[in-house]
């Protein structure tokens, strides 16, 4: 081979190198600045309950509790909770709408297994202070986060951490929502599939996922949200069906078909869909995170 043609063999070799190289840095300053926009979210890793939101599921084991999807049971669980998701996230957009607010959701791990992860976690499960870190450095180094965002144009992203509890769990679910000083964005769900002996139904889901978005507990006294034993009881009278009060039906029972509760004004405040009701300054509540 003449000196002319290995310069072109070295020089369209550089120059493949070149574009390679280009191209790798593009891509790693675009996941940089979609980490830097995630984790600069002042409100977490689910904003508001606008656009479009991924629910994430993460079904979790550890040395109490289990997932074997090779056994009907567990499969069969499995099942529930994605009709749970359809009916909770179909009852949310619903809601939105009453509001003049689209709310899309993508959750359907069956038909999208980059959805859904199987972990075996050496934390206990039941116990948040024992595994809010370990769940949060388990979604940092084992979901893409930025690509499920980019891939489906989301707005936020959910993760449900999903426990195949019995009687025996003295643990209730619960949501890992965002505050100030929280050390990652991601907003979790600790979904346990019975609470006080009851298989959780679809508007436990809703409610959890209406804290990511900034919704707090009717039900009970909150300092840190000024949140008194009036307000309690102002709450129960004049908003009895509110979702963020009440999970059950009007007669008390929980559905598993249908979601019978409302979203009400005030709810919707804390959550970004409306603005601030009189409610809110009646009650000297903290202003919503959206304001």
């Amino acid at each position: 081979m003449n000196k002319k043609k290995q310069n072109k063999k070295i020089i369209g070799k550089t120059f493949v190198f070149i574009i390679v190289f280009i191209l790798i840095v593009i891509t790693r300053i675009e996941n940089t600045n979609n980490r830097k926009n995630i984790e600069d979210n002042k409100h977490g890793s689910a904003e508001r309950l606008e656009g479009t939101t991924i629910i994430y599921s993460i079904f979790a084991s550890d040395n109490n509790y289990t997932w074997n999807f090779k056994k009907k049971e567990d499969l069969d669980t499995r099942n529930s909770i994605r009709n749970n998701l359809r009916i909770a996230t179909n009852y949310l957009s619903t809601e939105a709408k009453k509001y003049n607010k689209e709310a899309k959701f993508i959750y359907d791990f069956t038909k999208d297994e980059n959805l859904m992860k199987e972990e075996e976690f050496k934390c206990d499960l039941e116990n948040q202070t024992d595994h809010d870190n370990t769940i949060w450095k388990f979604i940092e180094k084992k979901i893409d986060v930025n690509n499920l965002i980019d891939s489906y144009k989301a707005d936020n992203i959910i993760f449900f951490v999903l426990i195949n509890t019995d009687e025996k769990c003295k643990a209730i679910t619960c949501t890992r929502d965002w505050y100030n000083e929280m050390p990652y964005p991601y907003e979790m769900v600790y979904l346990y599939n019975l609470d006080y002996g009851f298989i959780n139904p679809p508007s436990v889901y809703a409610h959890e996922m209406l804290h990511t978005f900034g919704a707090f507990d009717y039900y009970e006294e909150n300092s840190d949200l000024n949140v008194t034993k009036k307000t309690v009881n102002y709450l129960k009278k004049h908003m009895p069906n509110d979702i963020m009060l009440t999970c059950s039906d009007t007669d008390g029972k929980y559905r598993y078909d249908v979601i019978t509760n409302e979203i009400g004004e005030m709810t919707a405040y804390y959550i970004g869909l409306q603005s601030k009701p009189n409610v809110v300054k009646e009650l000297n509540l903290i202003p919503s995170q959206h304001k």
